[in-house]
């Protein structure tokens, strides 16, 4: 069985949080191999999504908190099997106004064979990762914030990539301090960094 999507947007915008979520894309197309809807179990042959462009803005933290609500009926996880996962053509923005973060990211190719993708868990393992023609630019001025950073982490569950092995080619990343000054000299500046065209395969 062969799903396919075309021309779909998704809007998310919180005005009492502040928290902005926007993604569209092109085309998504799943080759299924089975799958069960009352446990939200899907095993597919292969999952390729296209043209996908995110935007993605949190709330400062000098908005208001969500307030925490129980629903009355708990909801099943999702849970993903594929023997590979493509995006084509991804741009992804990312802003944080409580540390001034912003992330923008851009990839031509994003590929991982036999994923399994656990919801609940926010766990995903793969066999080969392969990244190509791919940009990540980060501009960042964290504040000094004792104690906030430990209580806002342990708040959430880490998202987990485990994979076999990496292949990197062509990519150029970019992270830059917005407090420090560049110095334009031969000596390694941990608040400027960039990298270009790096070639990478492990295992």
């Amino acid at each position: 069985n062969k799903i396919s999507l075309q021309s779909i947007s998704f809007l998310w915008d919180d005005k009492h949080t502040g928290d902005f979520y926007k993604a569209d894309f092109a085309t998504l197309t799943i080759d299924l191999k089975k799958s069960d809807q009352d446990k939200m179990q899907f095993e597919a042959k292969s999952v390729w999504l296209d043209s996908l462009d995110t935007e993605i803005r949190m709330a400062s933290s000098t908005e208001p908190a969500n307030e925490t609500t129980v629903s009355a009926e708990e909801s099943t996880a999702l849970n993903l099997l594929a023997d590979k996962l493509t995006l084509t053509n991804t741009r992804i923005k990312l802003d944080n106004p409580s540390d001034s973060l912003s992330v923008q990211t851009m990839a031509a190719n994003l590929s991982l064979t036999d994923i399994s993708y656990d919801l609940a868990g926010s766990i995903a393992t793969g066999g080969l990762l392969t990244l190509e023609n791919h940009q990540t630019s980060v501009t960042y001025q964290t504040e000094n914030e004792t104690g906030k950073v430990a209580e806002d982490a342990s708040a959430s569950t880490p998202f987990t990539l485990r994979i076999d092995s990496i292949s990197l080619v062509n990519n150029r990343i970019s992270a830059d301090y917005k407090k420090m000054k560049k110095t334009y000299n031969d000596r390694f500046d941990p608040h400027h960094i960039h990298i270009d065209s790096l070639q990478l395969q492990a295992s």
